[in-house]
């Protein structure tokens, strides 16, 4: 498992709140994560809804199959927007301030980060119709959970 990685983080909020309008993740602020930490969130607080390891609820999909669901969606950003425009457009204006950073940034790992981040903020910021709740978090465990969900690929 990657000891360290480097993180977006939000800058400008310390704990998120529950009603998913945080402010949007910041691409210039990094946040060094420890996967081994990640994961212990991930057992404490994850596996209310998600499996982790052999533990935990099938509400959502097991981890590693929604660090792969993760990747997917980031990679075609473009292309989910493009429906939202379409079929939500208030839903992508609403969004805009989130969705925007993301939809700029051309590298594919540093989208992969800053799409997690926004995600585990925000779930519905792409997908009006997530259920995933919002857990409140620090940016530092927000950092950590990313650094261990990408070790699962």
């Amino acid at each position: 498992m990657r000891r360290l990685a480097l993180h977006f983080a939000f800058a400008c909020c310390g704990l998120v709140t529950g009603c998913g309008e945080s402010a949007p993740p910041d691409p210039a602020q990094v946040v060094v994560g420890r996967a081994e930490n990640g994961l212990k969130f991930a057992r404490q607080r994850c596996v209310i809804c998600h499996k982790v390891g052999d533990r935990g609820a099938n509400l959502g999909p097991a981890m590693p199959d929604a660090v792969k669901k993760a990747i997917d969606r980031s990679a075609r950003l473009e292309e989910i927007v493009a429906e939202l425009e379409r079929t939500r457009p208030e839903h992508r204006e609403t969004k805009r301030a989130k969705l925007d950073p993301l939809l700029a940034e051309t590298d594919p790992e540093r989208r992969l980060q800053l799409w997690l981040a926004t995600y585990l903020a925000d779930p519905k910021f792409e997908n009006p119709a997530n259920q995933m709740a919002v857990l409140p978090m620090t940016e530092l465990e927000r950092a950590d959970l990313i650094a261990w969900l990408l070790s699962l690929r």
